[in-house]
């Protein structure tokens, strides 16, 4: 039986800002695109769906939060994916977009076929769930004008692909490597060649904004039609993944692992105290351990330190981080929230491009 570790914030602290839990409901096929290899069986057996779904659904259930889910369109073909995405949103949890194939270069596609990628999903949910998506998750946190504008075309109303964070350059550095050794290990006739393009967008460009968590804000957008025949301004709101205050390291499960666990408590605790609306990011992969995709990456990926944890871990540090924010925060689903009156500036008011 696990045992529970709640993070305490220190005497004198009076703020209790709103919180949002985000899940990137990446299958495991999503990795193939990521890191440039064979997807294989990886779509039709998928332990994030099999295996680590159901244990999130089960930790969210024993905390009594929830969450919002990004979904990948192409997941809602498979039968057994389909029946878990309606029991997601059965349980209460939100479900929203993360696109229909996560492709790594959405900002730089045609307008209309980047409408349709987006507009595809969230008529593939709305039919599946009952529920239309009101928000937006870009796969690598992609997401410029073109990718908010086609958003705002569509009619989605929230974009949670805002990573502040000035490390941007290096994590792509580093994502880049990964693809370059994986490469090397599949390819090794061919050196100095990669077929993984499109990620050069991957973790944001220029958005690093002011040290910390900035506050959610209205972008404006000249969103007009597909053809951008009848321009159209409209406003989306952007809602900033948690980072530290001082470094802007980013906080989400998937780095806080690899921080540590006092790391991550100690700057979400520091954001917490300025009172700002705070978003907490874990993904699909979140809840699988080494025995569980044993065998299903290459090697050069398999062995790096964020696919060698054991489940045990990762679900205590789940577990202690979400037991900590549900102790200090207010979690609340992402659309409840911006319905309350004065939550964020109306549009008109404070835009920021």
């Amino acid at each position: 039986m696990r045992q529970v570790h709640p993070h305490s914030l220190s005497p004198g602290c009076n703020v209790t800002p709103p919180c949002f839990i985000h899940v990137d409901l990446d299958g495991l096929w999503t990795l193939a695109g990521c890191y440039g290899f064979q997807e294989g069986s990886s779509f039709e057996k998928d332990p994030v769906f099999e295996t680590g779904l159901p244990r999130l659904l089960n930790i969210l259930d024993e905390l009594n939060i929830r969450a919002t889910f990004f979904i990948v369109g192409r997941d809602t073909l498979h039968p057994f994916k389909a029946g878990l995405i309606r029991e997601i949103r059965s349980s209460g949890h939100e479900v929203a977009n993360h696109s229909w194939s996560h492709r790594g270069d959405l900002e730089s596609m045609r307008p209309a076929e980047l409408d349709e990628e987006i507009r595809q999903t969230s008529e593939a949910v709305r039919e599946l769930t009952g529920y239309n998506p009101r928000g937006f998750r870009s796969p690598g946190y992609a997401a410029g004008p073109c990718v908010l504008s086609s958003c705002a075309r569509i009619g989605l109303e929230w974009d949670g692909s805002w990573l502040p964070t000035k490390w941007a350059p290096l994590l792509r550095w580093l994502a880049g490597r990964y693809r370059r050794k994986v490469w090397k290990e599949l390819n090794p006739d061919k050196p100095g060649e990669n077929s993984c393009r499109g990620f050069s967008s991957q973790y944001g460009r220029n958005e690093a904004g002011e040290p910390g968590t900035p506050v959610p804000y209205h972008y404006l957008t000249t969103a007009g039609t597909a053809l951008d025949t009848e321009p159209l301004t409209r406003a989306i709101i952007r809602l900033p993944l948690a980072t530290s205050p001082l470094l802007g390291v980013p906080l989400h499960a998937s780095m806080g692992m690899l921080l540590g666990e006092s790391t991550t408590l100690n700057g979400l605790e520091k954001l917490i105290r300025q009172g700002r609306p705070l978003t907490w990011l874990l993904h699909g992969m979140d809840c699988l351990g080494v025995d569980d995709i044993r065998g299903r990456l290459p090697s050069s990926l398999a062995s790096s330190r964020a696919f060698s944890m054991s489940w045990e871990h990762k679900e205590q540090f789940l577990v202690n981080v979400l037991t900590t924010l549900k102790g200090t925060t207010r979690i609340q689903l992402t659309s409840q929230w911006l319905e309350i009156p004065g939550a964020i500036q109306p549009p008109g008011m404070g835009f920021q491009q």
